[in-house]
């Protein structure tokens, strides 16, 4: 019975990585501390939005992909930095 209590009173590995790399760990100094994963996320989304604008902008890109009307090679390539952060909301659900 003690085996039993122990093992539910204890988090798995896997889900005390999720909460590490998420920020929601529980912890006396909560406020203090910020989780890795939305910095890195809006770091990689920021990246990847100047890497297309530049790519666009710099002519490397056919205008053909250039699918957009309105606003250009800035927009174009801002969605692509929009479906990181999409994708980004949904990764930790699929990591805890």
């Amino acid at each position: 019975m003690e085996i039993i209590r122990q093992a539910q009173s204890r988090k798995p590995p896997l889900a005390r990585i999720a909460d590490t790399v998420t920020g929601t760990e529980v912890e006396v100094h909560r406020l203090m501390r910020s989780g890795y994963f939305v910095p890195a996320v809006t770091y990689i989304a920021v990246f990847t939005w100047m890497l297309w604008l530049g790519l666009g902008q710099g002519r490397v890109l056919p205008s053909s992909y250039l699918d957009v009307d309105i606003g250009g090679w800035p927009i174009w390539s801002l969605q692509f930095a929009i479906a990181v952060f999409v994708i980004g909301k949904r990764l930790p659900i699929v990591l805890i």
